[in-house]
């Protein structure tokens, strides 16, 4: 799916806040038949779980969440 071809954006930051909003929904909540109905992110937790070694940096450390 091409969103620059189904959406008209008035500005660059219209067009990368819907880029952004994208990936945000495909990494954190999409589960992927792939995967075995894990969404990239749990998947990754797993991993580093399993294999800290693989990591330079934790990855739990990387969440979005409230600023405080």
């Amino acid at each position: 799916m091409y969103t620059y071809k189904l959406y008209h954006y008035e500005t660059i930051k219209e067009l990368k806040g819907h880029v952004m909003s994208f990936l945000l929904l495909y990494n954190y909540q999409k589960k992927l038949k792939a995967l075995k109905l894990q969404t990239p992110y749990d998947t990754m937790i797993q991993i580093y779980q399993n294999n800290p070694e693989y990591f330079k940096l934790n990855p739990e450390s990387k969440t979005l969440r409230l600023n405080n």
